[in-house]
């Protein structure tokens, strides 16, 4: 079946932000990766980062949460 997500842009005066996390068990790793967009799609800016350690996908998700949203702020 085709799972092919559709991007949809925010509000006037909004920002949409797209953050992902991945884990690297060979390397001890996780990243992340943070993007900001307008509501006509156009880049606003973009943040990422890695911390060393073995993180479960849902310590990894978390992270990744806080790591953007403190990111976000200071931005």
């Amino acid at each position: 079946s085709d799972q092919r997500l559709h991007w949809q842009p925010p509000l006037a005066e909004y920002l949409k932000c797209n953050i992902d996390a991945a884990v690297f068990e060979q390397e001890n790793k996780v990243s992340m990766r943070v993007c900001l967009r307008d509501e006509s799609g156009s880049f606003v800016a973009a943040f990422s980062c890695h911390d060393i350690g073995m993180y479960t996908a849902a310590e990894a998700e978390a992270w990744r949460l806080y790591k953007g949203l403190e990111w976000a702020i200071i931005k």
